[in-house]
């Protein structure tokens, strides 16, 4: 919300003329609806003004003259807590990695976690192998299928798949229907 709202007031800042709600859509590309609350709560607090075109018109925004300077200061006060925000966001993806860092080594180190880390990583490897050697089945049904038999349709595929040769629908979808 407050990039947002910065966004316009530097919109406001940089150039003193009126905007409509439309062009200030397209300069910030964001959705109608949340450029138009922003606008709204901007025209509450005072930093500018707006005013509907005509009956369920297009509204149009500007900044009255006496608020220009305060605008011009507190777009660049927002700038300054931006960059705030970012450096501690960089600190705070910082600190957890150190802290995931730290947790991994001391699971690590404690010999029966690391004999557990071991144990597990043998079974990964296993099912791996197990996956792969399940995927070479799957492409030998498949050629030997393809091979001996032409289908009428998908759906033909489908139920061979399924009731001869009994495999799960996700199965089936992944490796055999187009």
């Amino acid at each position: 919300m407050v990039q947002i709202i910065q966004d316009i007031l530097s919109i406001f800042s940089n150039t003193n003329r009126p905007y409509t709600t439309t062009e200030i859509v397209k300069l910030l590309k964001k959705p109608r609806h949340i450029i138009k609350n922003r606008l709204d709560k901007l025209a509450i607090e005072g930093k500018i003004k707006g005013k509907q075109t005509k009956n369920r018109g297009s509204w149009i925004w500007w900044v009255p003259m006496q608020n220009l300077s305060e605008i011009i200061g507190i777009n660049n006060e927002l700038k300054k807590l931006n960059t705030q925000v970012q450096k501690l966001e960089k600190e705070k993806l910082e600190l957890q990695t150190q802290s995931r860092k730290r947790v991994s080594k001391k699971l690590t180190e404690s010999p029966k976690n690391k004999e557990l880390v071991d144990k597990l990583r043998h079974e990964v490897n296993e099912l791996k192998s197990d996956i792969d050697l399940f995927i070479e089945f799957i492409n030998s049904i498949v050629e030997s299928t393809y091979k001996d038999r032409r289908f009428e349709s998908e759906e033909d595929k489908y139920d061979y798949f399924r009731d001869d040769k009994g495999f799960s629908s996700y199965l089936i979808k992944k490796y055999f229907i187009e």
